[in-house]
């Protein structure tokens, strides 16, 4: 029996603009081309090109940071977003010299492969809305073990 365990985390933008109105999004768009061509990122921007929002790019800073979590998690046996540390995901955001007006985290565990995380995320609502973020966003998607880390950040 497999367990599949989400948490979502996100912070409460600093930028001045009025908030953009919530997104309806469909579910996700997921073809054997889509998995096949490139993996997470394909699959997120499918998804994200259906609710009519622009493509996520990925940031190898984001995807440091991520990995360096996933990482943690594994080698020290728990799951959450505060590290052992004390560090949160803005914490670690910083440390690899990223900022942003609007980040969030999304981490799970159980998950097999890209389109089972994809398809995890976006059946959690607080999942979604990280990975849906109106306009420009930067993702990093780290993985090790069973555990699963994405940082998605809207760009200012």
């Amino acid at each position: 029996m497999a367990c599949l365990f989400l948490m979502s985390c996100d912070e409460v933008p600093v930028a001045v603009a009025p908030a953009a109105a919530p997104v309806a999004v469909p579910p996700p768009v997921v073809t054997q081309a889509a998995v096949a061509q490139g993996g997470f990122g394909t699959l997120l921007n499918n998804a994200r090109a259906a609710a009519g929002l622009p493509a996520a790019t990925p940031d190898a800073r984001l995807a440091a940071a991520a990995q360096a979590h996933a990482d943690d998690m594994v080698q020290q046996g728990y799951f959450s977003h505060t590290g052992l540390n004390g560090s949160q995901f803005t914490d670690r955001m910083r440390a690899v010299g990223y900022t942003s007006c609007q980040p969030g985290e999304n981490i799970g565990a159980g998950q097999v492969g890209d389109l089972a995380i994809l398809e995890s995320n976006m059946a959690s609502p607080a999942h979604r809305r990280n990975m849906m973020f109106p306009g420009a966003v930067q993702y990093g998607l780290g993985q090790a073990g069973g555990m699963w880390v994405l940082l998605v950040a809207r760009v200012c």
